[in-house]
């Protein structure tokens, strides 16, 4: 199961054009890893978010995945980041069964970590939650963060410091 978490907040108007880029990077790696004869079925999921957390697709064959056109992201308003990492987690636990020794979960975040609107996932819980399935080895989240310190997200989100990287 892979599913994206993307930031569509306003903070993010700055370094659309990376971040599409980006983000059709991620899609053609994962195609491509999905398509290898030797891989099982992988599920995908598109998670955005700005005040608001909006599910494009969850759990859906991976080969409907699609690269982004420019056109198609248009950053607006606040950031609650935290709430859209916890409402994905709980979705995945919730329509897949995280207790199955065969499945395996990739979170892949893109966001400029600006928090600011999160209401149900505060950073101390999201981080414990994190944890808790990482060490299960099932679970790998990645954060791929936009213009910022990635120790702060790292405190906020329980990220491990080898899964996260940094763009301008």
């Amino acid at each position: 199961y892979v599913a994206i978490v993307l930031d569509r907040s306003g903070s993010m108007g700055s370094v659309k054009e990376q971040t599409v880029k980006g983000y059709n990077e991620q899609v053609k790696v994962l195609l491509e890893e999905a398509a290898k004869p030797d891989r099982g079925e992988t599920f995908a999921s598109l998670v955005t978010f700005s005040g608001s957390v909006r599910e494009e697709f969850f759990n859906a064959p991976i080969e409907i995945v699609r690269e982004m056109h420019p056109s198609q992201y248009n950053p607006d308003g606040w950031t609650a980041m935290r709430d859209a990492v916890g409402y994905t987690i709980e979705k995945l636990c919730t329509e897949t069964d995280p207790a199955d020794e065969f499945n395996s979960y990739l979170v892949i975040v893109m966001s400029d970590g600006e928090e600011n609107r999160s209401r149900f996932w505060s950073a101390e819980r999201l981080a414990q939650k994190v944890n808790e399935l990482h060490d299960t080895n099932r679970w790998t989240f990645t954060y791929i963060g936009a213009n910022q310190d990635l120790r702060q997200v790292q405190q906020q989100t329980g990220f491990k410091a080898g899964n996260m990287i940094a763009y301008e």
